[in-house]
């Protein structure tokens, strides 16, 4: 049988090479910082704008704010992108970098679809 086994081993060629992990990892890093990011700006906007000055506010001044709040919720499918890569930087080699974003952009997507 190892007559047999040698000509489709051949066949095959030699084993493909593992992506690389960088731009998978890059990509999940910055999109994780941005979803942090733009998780700030919806607190600040919504805290220390909409809800201590609602009241306060003109008509003409509230439909263009809960705008910009309602905008500023595309953070929680960046945060799933982010995860989204993270688990995809798993294919490539070296998986410690995998390893390394993984975690960040799980908290990322927990606290993007926890808090509401």
């Amino acid at each position: 049988m190892s007559d047999q086994e040698s000509p489709r081993k051949a066949a095959e060629g030699p084993p493909l090479s593992k992506p690389p992990v960088w731009p998978a990892a890059t990509a999940s890093f910055v999109l994780s910082a941005l979803s942090l990011f733009l998780f700030f700006l919806y607190g600040k906007m919504h805290w220390r704008v909409v809800f201590d000055h609602y009241k306060e506010m003109s008509a003409d001044l509230r439909r263009p704010a809960l705008e910009v709040l309602n905008g500023l919720e595309i953070y929680r499918m960046v945060a799933l992108f982010a995860l989204v890569f993270a688990i995809w930087a798993f294919r490539g080699r070296p998986r410690w970098v995998a390893w390394v974003v993984l975690p960040l952009a799980l908290l990322t997507a927990m606290s993007a679809l926890m808090i509401q």
